[in-house]
């Protein structure tokens, strides 16, 4: 059975089920296996990059966006902005960021932000912070900046920042 245009169909990757959708510009044998690298990643559909233990995630490193932007953008596309919560999917953004060509990347926008209440930092999917079960502040962060009510990822941790400020980000499914 082939995957099908507008027709949602749920099939398992490893431990992982990617949902088709009108996005997918490539059929797929339903069961079919997907070639593997020496990471354990799988090349997956739109340029999400499923990786086994960890998570689907999508960079996108082509086009700078506001934090509201880019949440906009992961939506449209069927996930949300990335949602870190292990040393491991933390680890693997980071490795990302290392792998954008001659672009200097030192971080990108995740979602987490407190744009409701002042230290009160929830996710995308409305999700306090301290129940996502993953918190790696870099040093002297949050510091309580004016304006700064998005989170970024950077090689040395979470980051309060400026969410009208154009940036790289990740989505998730």
């Amino acid at each position: 059975m082939k995957v099908i245009f507008g027709v949602m169909v749920l099939c398992t990757v490893k431990s992982y089920i990617i949902q088709a959708s009108p996005m997918i510009h490539k059929n797929v044998e339903l069961g079919e296996s997907l070639p593997t690298n020496e990471d354990q990643e799988i090349t997956a559909f739109n340029g999400y990059i499923p990786t086994a233990g960890i998570g689907i995630h999508k960079y996108h490193n082509a086009q700078r966006q506001s934090w509201n932007d880019a949440r906009k953008t992961c939506l449209n596309e069927g996930g949300h902005l990335a949602v870190i919560n292990s040393v491991a999917e933390e680890s693997l953004i980071i490795k990302y960021m290392n792998i954008t060509g001659n672009i200097s990347v030192d971080q990108f926008w995740i979602g987490i932000h407190e744009l409701f209440k002042k230290d009160e930092w929830i996710s995308v999917k409305d999700e306090r912070l301290d129940a996502i079960g993953y918190t790696h502040w870099m040093a002297g962060q949050p510091d309580g900046t004016p304006n700064e009510h998005c989170l970024t990822i950077t090689p040395h941790g979470m980051n309060d920042f400026v969410c009208d400020h154009p940036l790289y980000f990740v989505c998730e499914l």
